[in-house]
């Protein structure tokens, strides 16, 4: 008589560890377009609208971009980022 009691146990456990799902409400933006449309026009407000921020672009418009302050922090801030980035 022979006992063949062969047990296989199956423990597989899936972990989805995608760093690069969508954000909740963000777009996928480009490093580098927006910094050149920060740069060349971020007065009025271009990369701000690029980013699906059309409500900071229009301030940004109606401000010279906060009077050139906030174009210099957003030049810094983009050069900070991942590309792409979601904002």
């Amino acid at each position: 008589m022979i006992n063949n009691s062969n047990s296989n146990v199956n423990a597989n456990t899936n972990t989805n560890t995608n760093t690069n799902a969508a954000v909740a409400g963000g777009k996928l933006c480009n490093k580098w377009v927006s910094f050149w449309l920060c740069l060349l026009l971020g007065v009025f407000g271009a990369h701000k609208f690029y980013e699906g921020k059309p409500l900071m672009g229009i301030l940004y418009l109606c401000t010279m971009g906060l009077a050139f302050v906030g174009v210099v922090i957003d030049l810094i801030a983009i050069l900070a980022k991942r590309n792409p980035y979601y904002a």
